[in-house]
């Protein structure tokens, strides 16, 4: 094996974790927990988390000495640091570019605000593709604004994402109100994202 502590190093850079604060991560629909070790959370295919749990049984079978090389024509997989549960070439390979997915594929709900022509325009990214429902409301729950839109794959942002004007102005001061969004297909909710109503 060439540099290995390197190359696994290399492997999670494409990996961005969430802030502590962050809200539980979830899947988009279709994807579930790697569980290449108990702390995996990179998001892949029903069938590649199959795959990863029966090479996982099976390590101990296919290390050719107590050094935890692999016998000939496996490789390590290295879908984390120190990851030695060895694999087919093209199941390293996978591991890899589930990584470098990783992020398109968390469920995170997020949420922005921008302005488009004086108007208030909501964002976001990293939802399911299909429904997401759009709140606007006062600080006591009175609803201000809503709207729906269809969170679709762009490039350059990760997952479902979408923008929406909501026809409010955009002021300036101490925050009234808050945005929220909710994604239809897992019923998961964005953070509320305080913003100005009233000029």
């Amino acid at each position: 094996m060439i540099l290995r502590t390197l190359t696994a190093a290399a492997l999670l850079l494409g990996a961005t974790a969430a802030p502590a604060s962050a809200a539980p991560q979830l899947c988009r629909e279709g994807f579930v927990f790697r569980a290449a070790r108990p702390a995996d959370k990179v998001c892949v295919t029903p069938a590649t988390r199959a795959r990863t749990l029966a090479d996982n049984a099976l390590k101990a079978t296919r290390w050719a000495d107590d050094s935890h090389a692999c016998v000939r024509g496996y490789v390590w997989r290295e879908a984390f640091h120190e990851d030695d549960v060895c694999v087919i070439p093209s199941v390293r390979a996978q591991a890899r570019a589930d990584n470098a997915a990783a992020d398109s594929r968390r469920m995170l709900a997020k949420l922005w605000i921008t302005t488009e022509g004086h108007v208030v325009k909501l964002n976001g990214s990293h939802y399911n593709v299909g429904q997401v429902k759009l709140y606007v409301r006062r600080s006591g729950g009175d609803l201000v604004w809503s709207g729906v839109i269809a969170a679709a794959e762009f490039p350059g942002y990760p997952g479902g994402s979408w923008g929406k004007k909501t026809g409010l102005p955009h002021c300036s001061g101490a925050p009234d109100a808050y945005a929220r969004a909710q994604d239809v297909t897992s019923g998961r909710w964005s953070a509320k994202v305080p913003l100005r109503t009233g000029c």
